[in-house]
């Protein structure tokens, strides 16, 4: 016997659950989405980072800072949790990743400035406050909430970008509120 809410075709005795048929739905639809994506988007953040370096280079800066210039063109989101971002947009883009677990052969790449967090966690991607980063996650949860912001015409918004880790020591990625903060205040 079917559980309620499912369908399923009687002669093969197979039930598909409606939850995840429509998460099947949703990947397909993105990964259609992914594949009109242009290769625009790459080569501007290699502009920006090769200008961080011409800049770096033309302001007689040391060794060290040419080298450190270009860090931080695109953010990991696995690699930043508890930092907070405002996000204006967000594209997929196909992957060419297959090492990865659930990857469904796309990711997002979001337009996002970074608004603050852990000091440690900036250092070490090189993040700079209010500095525009391509933030990018394949995550199913922050994919999900991002094309429910995308259809609620919430962008730009900010958001936290959070972790949790299981009792299995994965990353479980998630988009929340930002909390308040001195200087993000909405009125002008």
């Amino acid at each position: 016997m079917a559980q309620s809410g499912a369908s399923g075709d009687v002669k093969s005795g197979t039930v598909v659950n409606p939850n995840t048929a429509r998460v099947e739905a949703f990947h397909r639809q993105m990964l259609d989405r992914a594949s009109t994506f242009s290769d625009e988007r790459a080569a501007e953040v290699m502009a920006q980072q090769a200008a961080k370096i011409f800049e770096a280079a033309e302001a007689d800066k040391s060794p060290e800072d040419i080298l450190s210039a270009d860090m931080g063109g695109t953010i990991q989101g696995r690699d930043v949790p508890g930092t907070v971002w405002e996000i204006r947009s967000y594209e997929p883009v196909i992957s060419g990743r297959d090492d990865l677990e659930n990857t469904h052969g796309y990711y997002i790449s979001c337009d996002a400035t970074y608004l603050g967090g852990p000091k440690d966690i900036a250092q070490q991607q090189g993040l700079i406050i209010g500095q525009t980063y391509a933030l990018q996650s394949g995550a199913e949860l922050v994919m999900f909430k991002l094309r429910a912001l995308e259809a609620a015409d919430a962008f730009p918004i900010r958001v936290t970008v959070m972790g949790t880790v299981t009792r299995k020591q994965r990353l479980v990625l998630r988009l929340g509120p930002a909390p308040d903060m001195a200087g993000m205040s909405d009125t002008a």
